[in-house]
């Protein structure tokens, strides 16, 4: 049978199952009906239904649209679930509606006091983890995704005029194919890289220096393109860390090459030492796990400064993703038109925009309540 054909059985066997269920007072944990049940909810029984589940899942994978975001184990998840839990029995409301973005109340409190050591350290790095602020902007303030700013060179961020305003604009350029923008330099960024005996961060054999790089809409004649900060004043904070920054970098990279390590162009570095062997990574560049754990850490302080506990996870908006989704929400709040939000993620295709613009519940509430009084308002009295 297709899937289509067996989804309807299956749809029909859930309602009549529900229905005589229903209509028994008390079925018992021994009775056919709940066997059945326990069965459809059980875990896979051995290795070969695990494999089947795994094929299934790489044939779903590989005929998906945007199907570089799927994982196959998950996608093994859903078709275990859709295919051995139609009865439904683990699908209980949990009241819990799934927040994609970060609230505005959580990304003020980050910016006050969630990336503050040490309220009374007089130099900006004593008192602040400026790396990780600095990315934290780029994600809120021009929506980048995590791996990007870990792509940044050091000569990634420029100053533009658009008329008569001057912008601090990043630029994300393509991790090899792009020119070096350097000057002296006329060949490509992979090219300079071998040259340091470095690969691309995108083909790192190393964990700590591994970043992910999506197939961004570039520019094809100089494989890059602009990330524009939407808050000017998120845009003035960025920039003046940024001109500190390279001092502070410049000092890190130098004990790096002091160690016997090569130099290496890529912005953010780390200041501290690999928690697995216990050497030092002072100046490298800095990684996914350096910034997950300064993401915890400021999650942290906040709760013990407002006392307030905050969930984690992706369905309460409290993940770094959730500030791109927050970003692509205030775009759409401005009145954006569909096509500009698309430029401003870097999106290829027109539909990748929409899951980031797509209304959340407290949205479609306030716009219904909002409609509901104007409506009563010019509705007649019925006296």
């Amino acid at each position: 049978m297709s899937p289509k054909v067996v989804c309807e059985l299956a749809r029909h066997l859930d309602h009549f199952v529900d229905a005589i269920l229903d209509n028994l007072r008390d079925p018992g944990d021994a009775h056919p009906l709940n066997q059945l049940a326990r069965s459809f909810s059980s875990k896979p029984r051995n290795d070969g239904e695990l494999v089947r589940f795994l094929v299934g899942a790489r044939r779903r994978h590989e005929k998906c649209f945007l199907r570089h975001l799927k994982n196959d184990d998950k996608e093994a998840e859903k078709l275990r679930r859709s295919s051995r839990e139609s009865l439904g029995i683990d699908k209980l409301a949990s009241g819990q509606r799934t927040v994609k973005r970060m609230d505005s109340q959580l990304i003020a409190r980050m910016l006050e006091v969630g990336f503050v050591k040490n309220e009374s350290a007089e130099n900006l790095f004593d008192r602040e983890d400026v790396t990780a602020k600095m990315i934290f902007l780029l994600l809120m303030g021009a929506g980048l995704r995590l791996s990007e700013p870990l792509q940044l060179w050091f000569n990634d961020v420029v100053y533009l005029t658009f008329g008569e305003e001057e912008r601090c604009v990043p630029m994300l350029r393509h991790p090899d194919q792009a020119e070096t923008f350097l000057v002296g330099e006329t060949g490509t960024r992979r090219q300079f890289l071998d040259r340091l005996g470095l690969p691309p961060r995108k083909e790192a054999a190393e964990k700590s220096l591994r970043a992910y790089w999506k197939n961004l809409d570039l520019d094809p004649s100089t494989n890059q393109t602009e990330a524009f900060f939407f808050h000017t004043s998120l845009e003035e904070l960025f920039s003046s860390y940024y001109n500190a920054y390279l001092d502070y970098r410049r000092r890190l990279v130098a004990i790096r090459f002091a160690r016997g390590e090569c130099q290496h162009p890529f912005l953010f570095v780390a200041k501290g030492e690999d928690h697995s062997s216990g050497q030092s990574c002072i100046g490298n560049p800095y990684s996914y796990s350096a910034f997950e754990r300064a993401w915890e850490r400021a999650l942290r302080r906040i709760e013990a400064r407002f006392g307030e506990p905050i969930p984690r996870g992706k369905k309460f908006g409290t993940t770094p993703h959730a500030l791109r989704h927050a970003y692509a929400q205030t775009l759409e709040n401005a009145g954006i038109v569909p096509q500009a939000i698309k430029k401003a993620m870097h999106h290829r295709h027109i539909e990748s925009q929409r899951v980031y613009t797509e209304p959340e519940w407290e949205m479609v509430n306030a716009a219904l309540s909002k409609a509901k009084t104007e409506f009563q308002a010019l509705s007649p009295s019925p006296n």
